[in-house]
């Protein structure tokens, strides 16, 4: 054994040991996974509410769970963010990434192949990002996996392109799935999700007041800029807004003034230039609820009309 590997294992086994002393980290109700056989899992957030915290938690169990496929590799994770650096920061090397919660994984690591993260157990850890074509590409390229983590997965740019690549990869060993923590936004694909369009999907939510241990200063900033408004309700109770902030016409309105058909008046057939069609005989004009039809054949144009 080189010194070089010496100097690894001895990191390692201060890591476990530092892990062994740490103070275990207690999930929040919301934290905690839905129960079940689910093939994904929509955590809909406010800001600080500890989405990357349960996530990150999540991985790191499955890690150190039953080996999800023979051989050296037990388990292949797929870990998307935004871009590839959010995933490094946000995802692994923050402070509610998954070093945070397992001080055993090694990396990020990066070479010819990727970046990765790296477990004692052989189990390696995948990130990409969703920020252009080519990174759909390399998600297409990517080996097979038995779980993917989507963070802050409503603001990917290549949102739908995406996440086609990675379900199409996660196919590897007895139960491939995925986990999502996002603060919402209105996105197609979220709503599907949301709304049960897409089958096996469980949507939990919490707000930002859920967490107890957010700092008070930054409760504050986020108050401070989104308390009172259409975008607070999205920042920070996580619901997803359905409509533009500053649109003139606003869902509300719209439906209070809505009409049933039943409750139409009868309109009079128009011609082109906006004026009644009348026709010649015994009935007069006639009465329909056609607007907009082309003048009879053979009807005068009024003057001064081309």
């Amino acid at each position: 054994m080189t010194t070089e590997e010496r100097a690894q294992v001895a990191q390692r086994a201060a890591a476990a040991l530092g892990a062994l002393l740490k103070p275990r980290w207690q999930p929040l109700p919301h934290q905690i996974p839905p129960p079940g056989d689910w093939y994904g899992w929509l955590l809909l957030a406010g800001r600080g509410a500890g989405k990357t915290d349960a996530c990150a938690e999540y991985v790191a169990r499955h890690v150190a769970g039953p080996p999800c496929l023979p051989g050296p590799v037990p388990h292949w994770i797929g870990i998307i963010a935004p871009t590839q650096g959010d995933a490094v920061t946000a995802c692994v090397s923050g402070p509610s990434g998954i070093k945070a919660h397992d001080p055993t994984a090694a990396g990020p690591i990066t070479s010819a192949g990727g970046t990765v993260v790296r477990w004692a157990n052989g189990s390696q850890a995948k990130l990409y990002g969703a920020n252009s074509p080519e990174d759909v590409e390399r998600l297409r390229a990517g080996s097979n996996t038995c779980l993917a983590w989507l963070e802050e997965f409503a603001a990917w740019r290549y949102m739908q392109q995406s996440f086609d690549q990675l379900r199409f990869g996660l196919r590897s060993g007895p139960r491939p799935h995925w986990v999502a923590s996002t603060t919402p936004k209105p996105k197609l694909l979220l709503n599907r999700l949301k709304n049960g369009k897409i089958p096996g999907v469980v949507t939990t939510h919490a707000t930002m007041y859920q967490n107890p241990h957010l700092p008070e200063h930054i409760r504050q900033m986020l108050e401070d800029a989104y308390a009172g408004t259409d975008l607070g309700e999205q920042e920070l109770l996580g619901q997803i807004l359905d409509e533009v902030t500053n649109a003139l016409w606003r869902r509300h309105a719209i439906a209070a003034s809505r009409m049933q058909p039943d409750a139409l008046p009868d309109q009079i057939r128009r011609n082109r230039w906006g004026r009644p069609v009348r026709r010649r005989g015994r009935t007069g004009h006639r009465r329909s609820r056609e607007v907009g039809a082309d003048p009879p054949r053979g009807a005068a144009r009024p003057a001064g009309r081309p």
